[in-house]
């Protein structure tokens, strides 16, 4: 069996970026026989099969998943892929050129830890607005200053990211089987352009749901490429709405709908309170409103079902 399975989903990509992205793999350490490349086109406009090549890796292959949806094609990823670690990459990430050799050494130290990730720093096209300061997070840019680790799912110090983040086969397949069987968590995730997510905490939380931890490390680390277009207020408008209703609808089916109903006039209170603080800007608050807007959605979606 292969050591690591590098699973790329990809939905009309940037050339320029998903071509980095693989010149970075090609530079790992660890050496190209214990690891292969599965790269996923989920329904992309232009076929990846015509723009990208790499018959110089000896395990590489380019599989299509037509259903829109990061969730499902995650859920190709895995079932086509063979190694025992699974290392989740977005066509936009550039890893170190030793992630694949720490991942692999974390694996062995750490035998208690199903997923586990690192630091993703960006690599910024256009210099970001002064107003940007605190919006890193929702692009997914976050520096991971010290090791941490835990199996309580609510520690979310220790939740890695989809960027780069490491699952142990075993996590990957129990996580898939129950995705199928689970009609909700296959609404997780980008679907084209709806900026939805949840998926990846999903995924961190099954590896908790199998007794075993989740885990942040500093030595791991990937660059980041971000495009001036998410630099705009109405994407980060439009990704905070969905991060919010994603993460209500997780938190919801995850054991903790009793007590979201108990507490839903508490968030909602504490929403209204945050929109009238002094202390925000205009732009602040256009984003707790939007986090608001897809809290709302979830809540009536619920109340529906």
């Amino acid at each position: 069996m292969l050591k690591v399975s590098v699973v790329i989903c990809t939905h009309n990509p940037k050339k320029n970026y998903l071509d980095r992205c693989i010149q970075a793999l090609l530079m790992q350490s660890l050496p190209l026989e214990e690891w292969e490349v599965v790269l996923v086109d989920n329904g992309s406009k232009i076929p990846v099969a015509q723009t990208v090549d790499l018959s110089c890796h000896p395990h590489f292959s380019i599989i299509s998943e037509p259903e829109l949806g990061l969730t499902l094609a995650r859920l190709r990823g895995i079932k086509e892929s063979k190694g025992s670690l699974i290392v989740f990459v977005d066509d936009d990430n550039i890893l170190s050129n030793n992630y694949l050799e720490i991942a692999l050494r974390i694996a062995e130290a750490y035998p208690f830890l199903g997923a586990w990730g690192g630091s993703t720093l960006p690599e910024y096209e256009v210099s970001p607005p002064e107003w940007f300061n605190g919006c890193e997070i929702y692009i997914g840019v976050r520096e991971i200053k010290r090791d941490s680790w835990s199996n309580f799912p609510a520690g979310l110090s220790s939740v890695p990211i989809g960027a780069g983040m490491i699952v142990r086969r075993t996590v990957a397949e129990f996580y898939a089987d129950s995705v199928r069987v689970t009609s909700y968590r296959r609404k997780l995730g980008r679907v084209g352009n709806l900026l939805t997510g949840g998926e990846d905490i999903d995924i961190a939380y099954s590896s908790c749901d199998l007794g075993l931890g989740k885990g942040v490390f500093k030595e791991l680390k990937l660059i980041h490429l971000i495009p001036a277009s998410r630099l705009e207020e109405p994407y980060i408008l439009k990704l905070a709405e969905g991060s919010a209703y994603s993460d209500y609808m997780l938190r919801y089916y995850r054991d903790e709908s009793d007590k979201m109903k108990k507490d839903k006039k508490n968030i909602l209170d504490r929403l209204r309170l945050w929109r009238y603080l002094s202390s925000l800007s205009q732009t602040r608050r256009r984003i707790v409103l939007a986090e608001f807007r897809g809290i709302k959605k979830a809540q009536m979606e619920l109340a529906n079902t």
